[in-house]
């Protein structure tokens, strides 16, 4: 039977350590690797993996239209993928920016997208698709991604909305909400927890559906391990001793703009614009 993990990666939820020290070197895992930004890098990684035609360059093509389209079929993408799958080993593929709206300014329909995705892997002989989600506390995750948020968002025209603005959007109490309404559906909807685990639920099926809570995970690995090795029990991964990656140490200069977003985020009532999120990283951590 193949079987595949998808692991959507959120920004400082140790995605890099998991993309280049555990998955490559895990034992009973056919690592497919992660989309590269240039067909160039794509085709560099596929080599290395000794697969001549990786899945890698071919979703490059494809990943706008995997977002947003419900009726392309994708048929060159599976084929690459039929040629990649290892029947054996647990498929593992690993993408950061898949589930974030924003991604290189394309359509995104988030429901679709995974289904899309789900049904490219299966129509590719994956008979269970998994998906893994590595959840972290809140205003440290959008914190992790002030520099990209202000960056993409200054690149639409749009202003930060005040945090009276944002609430109005996220209780559906009417009023102006314009530039809000946008900002959440570009944005802020990217870290409402419980949204994106129904639209996970809906795509993979509950059961298959993996999540982690990143503090518990970074307290003890074997934690992933053991899910790795139940989807597939040939799979064994290894944690090397390196320094995680953490925004709060680089010391790259901080602009007004981007302290001014920092200082609203810490003003924010989490609380109140991402009611369930608390509920689902104690989960998360069980």
């Amino acid at each position: 039977m193949t079987t595949a993990l998808i692991h959507f990666g959120l920004a400082k939820t140790a995605t890099t350590y998991l993309q280049k020290t555990v998955f490559p070197q895990a034992r009973g895992v056919n690592y497919l690797g992660k989309p590269f930004r240039t067909p160039a890098k794509a085709l560099m990684q596929s080599l290395r993996q000794r697969h001549a035609l990786a899945p890698l360059d071919r979703f490059l093509k494809d990943e706008p239209a995997l977002r947003s389209d419900a009726r392309k079929d994708f048929t060159r993408l599976k084929q690459q993928l039929r040629r990649a799958l290892s029947g054996d080993a647990l498929n593992i593929w690993s993408h950061e920016g898949f589930l974030r709206p924003t991604r290189d300014g394309a359509s995104f329909r988030r429901p679709l997208a995974l289904a899309n995705l789900r049904r490219v892997f299966e129509a590719a002989g994956s008979e269970q698709v998994h998906a893994l989600l590595i959840l972290r506390e809140t205003r440290p995750l959008m914190a992790s991604y002030a520099r990209q948020f202000l960056h993409e968002l200054t690149a639409r025209g749009l202003a930060d909305a005040p945090p009276e603005a944002l609430y109005a959007v996220r209780d559906a109490v009417g009023g102006d909400e314009g530039a809000a309404a946008r900002l959440w559906d570009l944005w802020y909807s990217y870290f409402d927890f419980t949204a994106l685990m129904a639209d996970l639920e809906a795509a993979f099926g509950a059961e298959h559906v993996h999540v982690l809570n990143y503090d518990r995970l970074a307290q003890d690995w074997t934690v992933l391990r053991a899910i790795v090795s139940e989807i597939h029990p040939a799979a064994w991964l290894d944690f090397p001793d390196v320094r995680v990656n953490d925004s709060r140490e680089k010391t790259a200069a901080i602009s007004p703009p981007l302290l001014r977003h920092l200082e609203m985020l810490d003003a924010l009532d989490l609380a109140r614009l991402y009611p369930g999120n608390t509920q689902h990283l104690e989960r998360a951590a069980q």
